[in-house]
């Protein structure tokens, strides 16, 4: 993936999820303990794993709407969650 302003806002809403105390404890770990199990389990779909933190996504869209104002669009929010899922994989040491 090069880098482009798309890149960018996704990258900020990947950020925004991983560095909010309150997001993380209530949803990061929760679905970074779900993928786990499905990579442990060998079912682990890439793509099913992108539409879960989706929804991670446009709940830390709507935070910062709240508190900051703006808005992130579906495509950026889509492409935050891909983003996402790349760094969880390699962080957990497997190839897509």
């Amino acid at each position: 993936m090069g880098f482009n302003s798309d890149n960018a806002i996704a990258n900020e809403l990947v950020l925004l999820a991983d560095n909010d105390y309150e997001l993380y404890k209530a949803r990061v770990e929760p679905i970074t303990k779900n993928l786990e199990r499905k990579l442990a389990k060998g079912i682990f779909d890439s793509a099913k794993a992108a539409k879960l933190v989706k929804y991670l996504m446009d709940d830390v869209a709507k935070k910062y709407a709240k508190h900051y104002g703006g808005t992130f669009t579906p495509d950026d929010r889509r492409l935050a969650a891909k983003i996402w899922v790349e760094q969880f994989l390699i962080n957990h040491e497997v190839t897509a």
